[in-house]
């Protein structure tokens, strides 16, 4: 059994996928698949050194991938004053702005959930291109005549601190391959070999293994 990490390695994207903000929710960068489990410890293992890609399946497919965020404000809890911790950040939603040469849309909110704490980082998946964008973003490319080009796609994250005051951060962009037909499919080295997704909904820039079939008795 081979793992293997499919992804397209284009020019420069390195920098394209990995950010800072330096605010106190920072957005650090787009973590390269899982190559064992479908979830993060912490953190990203490793850093997607790829730029990301989608094919639209007709308007039917979306692209999330795991994003790394760090909490930079400190645990300010002091037992000995009675103070509790009020730095605890809680997700509430993902602004999302597309720009393209074929299609642009501003201000689309994508529910969020979770807690990321203080003084810590975590990884959560986030849906950076939903269904009900994969649609119209097909239509505009077929009105067009693009079957392929590229997407930035803006990230701004909304939520509050365990104190109630709001926050609203990131403002980074991500940019996203679009081929606006049917994905062809990975291929492993034996037609009879079998194909398992690590994780199935980052299937297109995932890890996968290729099992060979049984051998014949």
């Amino acid at each position: 059994m081979k793992t293997r990490l499919a992804t397209l390695f284009l020019a420069a994207a390195a920098l394209a996928c990995k950010v800072d903000n330096n605010a106190s929710i920072q957005v650090v960068a787009l973590c390269a698949p899982p190559a064992e489990t479908c979830g993060t410890e912490g953190g990203c293992d490793a850093y997607l050194a790829s730029q990301p890609f989608l094919y639209l399946e007709g308007g039917t497919n979306y692209l999330e991938l795991f994003v790394e965020m760090t909490n930079q404000l400190a645990d300010n809890a002091d037992p000995s004053a009675g103070r509790l911790n009020t730095n605890d950040a809680y997700l509430e939603k993902y602004r999302l702005t597309y720009r393209s040469a074929f299609f642009n849309y501003a201000d689309y909110d994508y529910p969020a959930s979770g807690i990321l704490r203080a003084g810590s980082t975590s990884a959560p998946i986030v849906r950076l291109i939903p269904e009900t964008i994969s649609a119209p973003l097909s239509a505009a490319m077929a009105a067009a005549g693009a079957t392929t080009g590229l997407v930035e796609v803006g990230l701004t994250i909304t939520g509050h601190y365990a104190s109630g005051d709001s926050f609203e951060v990131g403002g980074v962009t991500f940019p996203v391959d679009v081929h606006n037909d049917a994905f062809p499919g990975y291929t492993c080295p034996n037609a009879t070999d079998t194909i398992t997704y690590v994780c199935p909904n980052t299937a297109q820039t995932a890890a996968y293994t290729c099992t060979a079939a049984p051998a014949a008795p």
